[in-house]
């Protein structure tokens, strides 16, 4: 069976439950029942429900339900009601404190953030790479089956952990999904492939369908973009042009978006290799509210049926188009720190191994340290990552991508 997408009118708590289940937890429960053995189901039952619940209650799934009465209004259930709520009918999809009748909630419906009615303000004031590890990498349903994928084929470690597009090849995420191939495999079934699979060896069902579930998570974020719902906002490489994003950008085949630096790529025209395939436009994007959301959250049965987005005039390849100022944000002036202190960090790695090109002084661990101590707050690993791989590209140092502990020079 392959990838169902999970319904936009949301789940039940039991379907919510299926689809973020450890496989692992689900084969031993499966064997347990071979084996007649109760005790043991009953123990990997309790397991998966606790998993589920733990991310009600993080808010890594969303639920809305009707209190008291079938025929009140479905309103989103907060962390702090899932933690007073004591008894919960998986099957029923409803809960209750045992001790306060009229907190009952019925009918529940769980959804993936990104798909909840309040995702906008879930993802307001975030950067798009913050929404892209939490809310794709990070989807408790993507997650778990990105576990089992990595586990039958530990090669898609670059995808479903790293971030990456394609386990070989390009790794930046293109913004025209529809017309790109995106995390490359190849169905088991011959007769459900298509002309852009994959060359090579079929893989494991397992590792197509989390494949599916982790695209069909990005084309849902980069059309909340196209739809004006949220607008996003970057430094501008280049000076005096517009800091918002427009909305045509979102699904132009020209651009890109590397997900380990949260930057929008576009295409280079005069590219002579593959170093300079990409020339970035914005750095750390932000979403942030437009003038055409609401403020509120969204009501429910209206989150897919917007108006289709507007396509302002495009960038052109060679250059990008000159816009009026705009009044900075404190989002933006946020971010600009950030992106400061990762080129400051890309600068240091740089001077380091251009001084020992061909032998490794330091662990990444080590660099990671100091350079925690220097850009302290304003600097993630994942940002550190990133101008670490693009320090040892940009001097060659291909000794430093290698890992364990330095080699002693000899005496």
């Amino acid at each position: 069976m392959d990838y169902e997408p999970w319904p936009e009118t949301g789940c039940s708590l039991a379907e919510a439950r299926e689809r973020t289940a450890d496989r692992v937890l689900v084969g031993q429960s499966v064997e347990g029942a071979g084996r007649n053995q109760p005790t043991e189901i009953k123990t990997m039952e309790e397991r998966i429900e606790a998993a589920c619940l733990d991310h009600l209650k993080c808010g890594r799934l969303i639920a809305y339900g009707r209190q008291g009465s079938l025929n009140a209004d479905l309103q989103l259930i907060s962390a702090a009601q899932w933690n007073a709520l004591t008894n919960i009918e998986w099957q029923n999809s409803s809960s209750a404190d045992d001790r306060l009748a009229r907190s009952a909630f019925l009918d529940i419906r769980v959804y993936p953030p990104l798909l909840a009615p309040c995702h906008i303000d879930l993802l307001a004031g975030r950067t798009l790479a913050e929404a892209f590890e939490q809310f794709v990498l990070g989807d408790p349903e993507v997650a778990t089956l990105a576990r089992e994928a990595v586990r039958l084929s530990s090669e898609f470690e670059a995808v479903f952990v790293r971030g990456c597009c394609h386990v070989y090849g390009f790794k930046e995420w293109p913004l025209a999904f529809e017309r790109s191939v995106m995390v490359s495999t190849v169905h088991p079934d011959e007769a459900k492939r298509s002309i852009y699979d994959g060359a090579g060896e079929p893989d494991p069902l397992e590792v197509v369908i989390a494949a599916e579930a982790l695209k069909h998570r990005y084309c849902i974020l980069i059309s909340i973009l196209r739809r004006g719902e949220l607008e996003g906002r970057g430094l501008p490489v280049t000076a005096g042009h517009s800091e918002v994003i427009l909305r045509s950008i979102w699904s132009h085949e020209d651009f890109h978006f590397g997900a380990n630096t949260g930057d929008v790529l576009q295409d280079n025209p005069e590219s002579t290799g593959r170093h300079d395939r990409l020339i970035r436009r914005w750095i750390g994007v932000v979403l942030q509210r437009s003038n055409s959301s609401d403020q509120r959250i969204h009501p429910l049965g209206k989150v897919f049926h917007g108006k289709p987005p507007v396509h302002d005039e495009l960038l052109s390849t060679t250059s990008v188009l000159q816009a009026a100022p705009v009044q900075r944000s404190k989002a933006v002036a946020r971010v600009e720190t950030k992106v400061a202190s990762r080129m400051a960090c890309e600068a240091w790695l740089k001077g380091i191994m251009a001084e020992s090109q061909n032998r490794r002084t330091f662990t990444a661990e080590e660099l990671w340290a100091r350079a925690q101590k220097k850009w302290r707050g304003t600097l993630s690993e994942r940002q550190f990552l990133a101008a670490r791989g693009e320090a040892i590209r940009a001097t060659r140092a291909f000794a430093w991508g290698a890992g364990g502990a330095p080699k002693k020079p000899r005496r």
